[in-house]
């Protein structure tokens, strides 16, 4: 006997009837869900303290606005640093970091997100609460299976694991106010952030203790490398030789712009740091700037970092000090203050300046003053000694951020072309850039981004040759 049949409405394929999926072209049939999807996940579940006594207390509609203000603040702070978030569980929150789409610090911006949580609540109105509302809040990092949950009507995606059970738990065990993580979370973002070791903790459901910590604060660490115990550096010679080459023309008063460029993982940024050291008895500046996925969208956020930790701008500065403490730095020899100042005071979202006011122009005016005005400070900086500008991460930056890098360099160049035969040669600009770039690799793995629009040129030798360089360019990072 013949079985039934049904018939695949993506392929038209015949089907038997029983199946969930079509034999010819794997489309689901019928009800049958979409397979789930395995990934790493950074689970944030951020919970109101003390919400059934808020209800006994407050009137239903009171209550609604106390809760909308909570979880306004939540939801800024989450998707800011790229969150999704997931759910909304009365008074909580669960947060995704890595899912729909994952980067390479998901776990450093879910920590920095649970931060800003606990700061954004303490900007939230008491008025209508007497005090401001507080958030426990538990991190866990882990495997999870992203699918198709529910029935009918009612369907979403959802991510399913022990890393949500985890992470509801460690907010359970939270004091108010305080983010709790997960010895798992913290061997991703090792050295970044400043804990508090709460010991083990056997959790409700777990069958292990977990080894858990309080978040206190961002560690202040520029960058991954100053946490890590670095091996020597090995085969790298030539490279060091032309980045120091480089630096001799620079410190001679030839401006330099310099992009390292590689796969990720080659050696990139350890490079660079081989470099400072070897340049660490040479009188110089070394100012870095740092761009990630997570402010990639941000314009000039590098500068901003490097300008607020190169003139020192504590946690703590009022916008007035931090003013006058702008104004006294840049008291540099040739410094337009008057143009300088006004703008880079409003870059800094710093207050106006009672004695450089500031002549608003058109915004692309605008836009040239300020990247000629990092380019003159640049330049000021680079009359006492070398100054050399570095740019980690060179693909996540914001395209003003390379902006700034090309002006700096062309008006360097220009600068010690025009004022070589009367500026002091002791006083010439020498002011050199270092850009780090993770050249990604294309699909077919070659690292060609034009792979598919061939074209032959020589024979087979030539061909051969070209490929023996590709591979020595994959295992070495180029410097151009």
């Amino acid at each position: 006997m013949m079985s039934a049949s049904a018939e695949c409405p993506t392929c038209r394929a015949p089907t038997p009837a029983a199946a969930r999926f079509c034999m010819q072209c794997g489309a689901p049939l019928g009800d049958a869900p979409p397979p789930g999807e395995r990934r790493q996940l950074t689970v944030v579940f951020c919970d109101l303290v003390g919400s059934t006594e808020l209800s006994n207390r407050l009137d239903v509609e009171r209550l609604r606005e106390v809760i909308t203000d909570y979880q306004q603040a939540c939801v800024e702070s989450i998707e800011r640093m790229g969150g999704h978030v997931a759910q909304y569980l009365g008074d909580g929150i669960l947060a995704y970091f890595g899912y729909p789409s994952a980067a390479e610090d998901d776990v450093e911006r879910a920590l920095r997100a649970a931060l800003d949580i606990q700061a954004g609540l303490q900007r939230v109105s008491p008025t209508r609460l007497g005090a401001r509302p507080s958030a426990r809040i538990g991190v866990d990092t882990g495997p999870v299976v992203v699918a198709e949950i529910g029935s009918g009507a009612r369907r979403e995606r959802a991510a399913l694991g022990a890393t949500l059970n985890i992470a509801a738990r460690l907010q359970s065990i939270a004091t108010p106010g305080t983010i709790v993580a997960s010895d798992q979370t913290l061997a991703h973002v090792p050295g970044l952030f400043v804990t508090s070791d709460l010991g083990r903790h056997a959790l409700k459901g777990i069958d292990e203790p977990v080894h858990v910590h309080r978040i206190d604060r961002v560690a202040g660490v520029r960058h991954r490398l100053d946490v890590t115990a670095l091996t020597p550096l090995v085969g790298r010679g030539q490279e060091i030789d032309d980045l120091f080459a480089r630096w001799t023309r620079t410190a001679g008063g030839e401006g330099q712009l310099v992009l390292v460029s590689g796969d990720a993982g080659i050696g990139k940024s350890r490079l660079v740091r081989a470099f400072r050291d070897r340049l660490a008895t040479a009188p110089h500046t070394w100012l870095d700037g740092y761009c990630a996925p997570r402010t990639a969208g941000s314009a000039f956020h590098p500068v901003i970092e490097l300008i607020s930790r190169g003139f020192g701008f504590a946690e703590g500065d009022s916008p007035t000090q931090r003013l006058d403490r702008l104004e006294r730095s840049l008291d540099l020899p040739d410094l337009d203050l008057p143009r300088i100042v006004p703008r880079l005071a409003r870059l800094l979202s710093l207050p106006p300046s009672r004695r450089f006011p500031l002549d608003d122009g058109s915004p692309e005016h605008e836009r040239e003053q300020t990247l000629a005005a990092l380019a003159d400070m640049f330049l000021a900086l680079a009359t006492l000694q070398p100054v050399l500008l570095t740019l980690e991460d060179l693909h996540w930056c914001d395209p003003l951020d390379a902006r700034t890098a090309a002006a700096t360099h062309r008006a360097s160049r220009r600068d010690s072309r025009d004022d070589r035969d009367h500026r002091p040669s002791d006083v010439s600009p020498r002011l050199g850039g270092v850009g780090v770039y993770h050249r990604p690799r294309a699909a077919d793995g070659r690292g060609n981004p034009r792979a598919g629009h061939r074209r032959h040129r020589g024979g087979g030798a030539a061909r051969r040759g070209r490929r023996a360089d590709r591979r020595a360019r994959r295992r070495h990072p180029v410097v151009r």
